[in-house]
């Protein structure tokens, strides 16, 4: 049996009116439940504690804060019923402001709107008493019932508003964080970054850390749009690892920073890649550094990444600097001087028009991939052996290397790499 304070709050005596219509008893039922709604909230912030465990375990500021907004919540559907406001935007203003706080409370969207179910059915016991002691009829308390869902879930969705706008900010505001942190460790200012945000960010200062870069080209979304749902994607697939990465996207790439092993890593690129829309001919490419220690090794993580990324192609979309050749290395590691000599080996084939370029280079890998052997790489190419032949002798006119031989041959690979990483540096 309930108590007095539960059946009257003598901080609201409306006026006594006697009902004539439905809708007079049911605004008359809402005076009746706006009278009690100090104890109604109560035992709505009290049910939903016991059942729901997030809210159960939040600590004792949390559920008083529940039990604020929940007698707010109470007097808000007792006015709605009753006639006196419409709950439009403005009635509801306050809600929307007060439930932002479950964000920083730690309150997850699904128990949060658990809660409202849990609310609206102990509002709704309360609303039921009432209406018995009233006498309605039963188009009356259908009509009750109907006002009261309306009411809570308009409730609910302005609640619901406020919880995702204050999530977003947060996200946001996060997202800039880990940005701004990123920027500093790939321009080498790691000395910048100060162990508590980064840990705050998930970056384990001192481990093992592999960065990769991600790029992502085709039709649908803006480029960004694409990069932040990689982004989720790669974050799905680091379930049980939480705080051992860093997730930013900046100028075009997503770039990540992981402190898990490589293969560990790669396996959840893969199943980003794996994860994007079927038939939205999204091509992405990722590029892997070495795994190296410390903070102080991400710039250099970084370049490396860059420079796998700049071999990727459709056939072998991720690579990492491990897979690349010697010589592949080699020629984009070339400080200023070694790259001007390579460049003067190649002034007759830069001298070419676009078109011959492409079938110069095409001729010269295939060859190369061969191993020099002309039937092998005729058939590659879908010629006859004599034609390729007549290629070579017209590459070697063209460009004043000769690709049949050993060192005209790595001239040309020589060259072909530095004009290849020219364009991906532009």
């Amino acid at each position: 049996m309930e108590s007095d304070e539960f059946w009257a709050d003598r901080s609201y005596n409306p006026p006594i009116v006697t009902p004539t219509s439905d809708d007079q008893r049911i605004e008359e039922i809402g005076r009746l439940l706006l009278r009690r709604h100090r104890s109604i909230g109560r035992a709505m912030a009290k049910r939903i504690v016991t059942e729901i465990p997030e809210y159960e375990t939040a600590g004792a500021g949390v559920v008083a804060d529940l039990e604020s907004l929940a007698i707010e919540t109470a007097r808000l559907l007792g006015e709605m019923l009753a006639g006196e406001i419409r709950g439009d935007r403005d009635d509801l203003a306050l809600i929307r402001r007060r439930v932002a706080r479950r964000v920083d409370q730690g309150i997850a969207l699904e128990p949060f709107l658990h809660a409202y179910r849990v609310a609206q059915g102990e509002y709704w016991r309360a609303c039921s008493r009432q209406s018995q002691a009233a006498d309605l009829s039963r188009e009356a308390a259908f009509a009750l019932g109907s006002r009261l869902h309306e009411a809570m879930d308009t409730i609910t969705a302005q609640a619901a508003e406020g919880y995702l706008r204050e999530e977003l900010r947060i996200r946001r505001r996060s997202g800039r964080a880990t940005r701004d942190l990123v920027e500093r460790l790939i321009a080498g200012r790691a000395g910048e970054v100060g162990r508590r945000p980064a840990a705050a960010a998930g970056l384990h200062l001192g481990a093992e850390l592999t960065v990769a870069v991600v790029r992502a080209e085709g039709a649908g979304l803006s480029l960004d749009d694409e990069l932040e749902a990689l982004r989720a994607a790669l974050e799905e697939t680091a379930a049980g690892r939480r705080g051992r990465r860093l997730l930013a996207v900046r100028q075009g790439e997503l770039v990540v920073i992981a402190a898990d092993r490589e293969g560990a890593l790669r396996e959840s690129l893969e199943m980003m890649r794996a994860a994007t829309v079927p038939g939205r001919r999204l091509d992405v490419r990722v590029g892997l550094g070495r795994p190296a220690i410390g903070a102080g090794s991400v710039a250099g993580g970084y370049r490396e990444a860059l420079l796998a990324l700049s071999y990727t192609s459709v056939q072998r979309p991720l690579l990492s600097l491990a897979e690349l050749g010697s010589l592949q290395v080699a020629v984009a590691g070339a400080d200023p001087t070694s790259r001007q000599v390579i460049e003067s080996h190649g002034a007759e084939y830069a001298a070419l028009s676009d078109p011959t370029r492409t079938h110069v280079a095409a001729t010269v890998r295939a060859f190369a991939a061969a191993s020099l052997n002309v039937t092998a790489a005729a058939s590659d190419l879908g010629l006859h052996p004599n034609t390729l032949r007549y290629r070579l002798d017209r590459i070697t006119e063209q460009t004043g290397h000769d690709p049949r031989t050993f060192a005209g041959l790595v001239e040309l690979i020589c060259v072909l790499e530095a004009e290849g990483q020219a364009v991906s540096g532009s």
